[in-house]
């Protein structure tokens, strides 16, 4: 943890559909404990627990895109989790969108929606700094994918455009994954490609 900020642990199911369903009460309980001057939200269910009738003016919820790809969130969670959102958005004191394409979405819901892309530590991820990892490979172009592997991330359509590639163009490339998922099956599809798996984030800044 970093130093002066306090964690809370609220309970919930061990479940990736339930998960974030389950820790509803938990996180409405402490919101009640805390009752903190601002809310920050960042996912759908903790947003429409942050912006209760109670709560909504001290509520700021943050949208990180809008899509819900069908294998990620099967019905009904996927209906679910839309309205859990529509309804905060338009609850919410302040709307934030990390890109525009999902900011111009919610403002047929409330007009007011600020844009704050998702920033980097440059202090830390910084080009040139590190020396070149031992697993990438060397003498090739390495296309870097670094997510979970899942339709949201859009891994699929990476390896979808890979399949496109005619073999000399592909000749000079490789794709290079570090993350894990649902979509690991594809990783071979797209012909030579170095996987890496899951890795600390302390790991990422040499790739």
């Amino acid at each position: 943890a970093m130093p002066g900020v306090e964690i809370r642990r609220v309970w919930s199911l061990r479940n990736r559909f339930l998960l974030k369903l389950s820790n509803m009460p938990g996180v409405d309980r402490a919101l009640d404990q805390l009752n903190p001057d601002v809310i920050h939200a960042n996912d759908a269910t903790s947003a429409f627990v942050a912006t209760s009738v109670r709560r909504r003016k001290h509520a700021v919820v943050t949208v990180h895109g809008i899509g819900y790809a069908k294998s990620d969130w099967p019905p009904p969670f996927r209906q679910g989790i839309r309205v859990f959102q529509q309804r905060a958005v338009k609850r919410a004191a302040e709307v934030v969108a990390t890109d525009d394409a999902t900011a111009s979405a919610l403002r047929s819901i409330k007009q007011d929606v600020s844009v704050i892309s998702p920033g980097v530590d440059t202090d830390v991820f910084r080009r040139g700094f590190y020396s070149w990892p031992e697993k990438l490979t060397q003498g090739k172009i390495n296309v870097l994918f670094v997510g979970r592997l899942n339709m949201v991330k859009g891994f699929d359509l990476l390896v979808d455009a890979f399949t496109r590639l005619e073999p000399s163009d592909r000749s000079d490339l490789i794709m290079t994954v570090i993350g894990g998922g649902p979509l690991a099956r594809l990783v071979g599809k797209a012909g030579p490609v170095n996987w890496l798996g899951e890795l600390p984030h302390e790991s990422l800044p040499p790739y």
